[in-house]
């Protein structure tokens, strides 16, 4: 498939398209950023949520070893509801794309690189560079490194270490079978816990700030049917009522 001849054709068909005040469209960079692209209005075209993320899908298919552009990808799957209710959500079966692609040229991008220093300063370079780099008086090291003191305490810390394997956890599930054999009750927490528990729960719903972000988080994730007066969690109205609503017209159709 020659899929910049459908990217191209994608954006002529929106720009000689009129931008309408009352429909939501997201601002889309004809030529990414990160390749060059600027914010000029010839390099800019209004698009609908469903043609930003297919421009992007189409872009990625076009050059998949890129690294920026499944990225870009990446992140137009990312989609927040409780932000924005507006943007295209799409299938599992394309986010999973996008993140495999994404998190593979990731790896494949950070082999490539090292770190250089100089004066207390550190670069993430590509290994190309790194003669460059070194005729300019840096050196190889990491951005990071631990004090002797803080190495010896991590080596003390994995010494002490309990045991891991499958020999490991097959004991401790015997342990925990013979304890629950003999005591059932064994796994239930006590009267004072318990008492405990309800204290500070009591406690932390007292406190007029942790309501008020309570109901600021729920007011956020809570969304209206446009079909109905129904209202709910968006993942729970998207997945199984809006298309699903009886006063939807296009139900009603089929």
């Amino acid at each position: 498939m020659d899929y910049r001849k459908h990217y191209n054709s994608l954006v002529e068909r929106a720009r000689k398209r009129e931008k309408d005040p009352g429909t939501y469209c997201e601002l889309h960079h004809i030529l990414m950023k990160s390749e060059g692209g600027t914010n000029e209005e010839s390099n800019l075209v209004w698009l609908s949520a469903r043609e930003h993320f297919v421009a992007h899908w189409l872009l990625f298919r076009e050059k998949p070893e890129s690294y920026v552009r499944a990225e870009a990808f990446r992140m137009m799957c990312d989609v927040d509801p409780s932000l924005d209710k507006l943007r295209y959500i799409p299938s599992g079966r394309v986010v999973a794309e996008a993140r495999e692609a994404s998190a593979r040229l990731k790896s494949e991008l950070y082999k490539k690189k090292c770190w250089v220093k100089k004066d207390g300063t550190h670069k993430n370079i590509f290994r190309e560079e790194l003669e460059i780099y070194l005729e300019l008086g840096w050196e190889r090291g990491k951005n990071y490194s631990h004090s002797p003191e803080t190495r010896e305490k991590l080596r003390q810390s994995r010494l002490n270490e309990a045991p891991r394997g499958p020999q490991f956890y097959q004991k401790m599930s015997q342990i925990v079978k013979e304890r629950y054999k003999n005591n059932p009750e064994s796994w239930k927490k006590s009267k004072e816990t318990r008492k405990k528990l309800s204290g500070l729960s009591k406690q932390k719903w007292e406190s007029e700030e942790f309501r008020a972000r309570f109901r600021e988080t729920r007011s956020k994730s809570r969304v209206k049917c446009p079909h109905c007066v129904k209202e709910g969690n968006f993942n729970i109205m998207q997945r199984w009522h809006f298309d699903n609503c009886k006063h939807n017209p296009q139900k009603n159709e089929k």
